[in-house]
């Protein structure tokens, strides 16, 4: 762990460097900014990586025109189109997969502002949780099926930036914002199928997620 919060430390002092926190002339961002977002992300929580639409919700403080805080939500959750494996009539199966992945985070935000487009960077601490199972059935064998897959809770860092347009007035457009999430969780697994008993295990797991965002941005105080 201790090595994790290192890594935010070192990824933190580039985002300051790479911001060009300068002086600039004051009044360009509002105080308070809520930022409601769609984003779509690859997600690679348990046993597969699937891309799953989801949804964020972004409340930004800002102290100045370069510099703010933000406490970020984002959920996203996908189920896959069943898909089919044959081989013969005793072991063909259809499957399902699940997968949803949440994130709370803080941390702060980083500005510049070139005419009508405002930059962005961000670092943001805090928790995720994450699901995964799959579901198989069994043509050959009707109301057989077999069950498995993990979810867990752990340490989350997201780390990205973006682009904003008319960063002054009450509405503004969120155009991009790319983000990378790296998370360590405590996973628990679950294996059962009809007539089985239920096997469970134990795992560290690893989180390397990458996402895509857009979205509009509703502002208050400050320049309008």
């Amino acid at each position: 762990m201790k090595k994790h919060w290192m890594f935010g430390v070192a990824v933190l002092v580039l985002l300051i460097s790479l911001s060009g926190v300068t002086a600039q002339a004051q009044g360009m961002n509002a105080k308070l900014e809520i930022i409601p977002l769609y984003n779509f992300m690859s997600n690679g929580f348990g046993d597969a990586r699937l891309g799953n639409h989801g949804y964020g919700l972004e409340v930004a403080y800002n102290i100045n025109d370069n510099v703010g805080f933000m406490a970020a939500f984002s959920g996203n959750h996908g189920t896959t189109t069943p898909f089919s494996f044959g081989c013969d009539p005793t072991c063909s199966f259809n499957e399902t997969q699940r997968q949803d992945f949440v994130t709370g985070t803080f941390g702060p935000i980083f500005y510049h502002h070139a005419g009508d487009f405002r930059m962005f960077s961000k670092a943001l601490a805090g928790v995720s949780r994450g699901h995964w199972s799959a579901r198989q059935t069994f043509p050959g064998s009707p109301g057989s099926f077999n069950e498995f897959g993990e979810k867990g809770t752990g340490f989350a860092l997201r780390v990205g930036g973006g682009v904003d347009y008319r960063n002054t007035g009450r509405w503004g457009w969120r155009v991009i914002q790319l983000d990378y999430t790296f998370g360590n969780m405590n996973a628990d697994g679950f294996d059962t199928c009809n007539g089985c008993t239920l096997e469970t295990s134990h795992r560290a797991e690893t989180i390397n997620n990458v996402s895509v965002s857009t979205g509009f941005i509703w502002r208050f105080g400050g320049n309008q």
